[in-house]
């Protein structure tokens, strides 16, 4: 299968592990070069992404170049198990490791290395903001993708939440498909 050599923003948010929205915003600094004239679906080269990435200290997210390493902040010992299964059992390409607590959270995450942080409901809040703005202020770890489950609606949580940095707030329940597209998985599909 031939590489691709022009991405859209969304395939380089994919590849670097991060929203759309930011790709837009770098392009815009100046920071990722892109080629915009008339209406490009896909203005980015690998080559420029490639620059950016070295430039800017990201790591690309590319299957078969190791497992996306997930960290599972959830302090319900049943529901913490189901989704080392589900993440074990659908995808070829996670490791995932759970801690109960944010402290051991924060004590795991520079020997782990994650790419992806999963908060599951039930965290005591403060908690939760406070290792998503951990995270985002070290510089070895702002690229982490953190993606929070909330038990309700909470708009004003949510919206917290997102200010912390948190890049994904998904209501519980949520979907095991909705789960996997926000970390960038895809299920092994000898099981579907």
């Amino acid at each position: 299968m031939a590489q691709k050599t022009r991405l859209s923003s969304n395939e380089v948010a994919n590849l670097l592990m991060d929203s759309p929205v930011t790709v837009c915003e770098w392009m815009q600094n100046g920071m990722l070069h892109a080629e915009v004239s008339g209406v490009i679906k896909r203005p980015f080269t690998m080559g420029d992404v490639a620059q950016f990435t070295k430039e800017n200290g990201k790591q690309f997210n590319r299957p078969g170049q190791g497992n996306l390493r997930i960290l599972i902040i959830n302090n319900d010992l049943r529901s913490a198990h189901r989704l080392v299964e589900l993440l074990d059992t659908l995808s070829e390409t996670a490791e995932s490791i759970v801690v109960h607590n944010t402290f051991d959270a924060g004590r795991k995450i520079s020997g782990f290395r994650p790419d992806v942080v999963l908060m599951e409901a039930g965290m005591p809040r403060q908690e939760c903001l406070e290792i998503c703005r951990e995270i985002k202020s070290g510089h070895e770890t702002r690229h982490v993708k953190i993606v929070a489950v909330l038990e309700s609606s909470d708009n004003f949580h949510k919206q917290r939440m997102f200010m912390a940095g948190a890049d994904f707030c998904l209501e519980h329940p949520v979907s095991n498909q909705a789960l996997f597209d926000v970390m960038g998985l895809s299920p092994d599909p000898s099981l579907e």
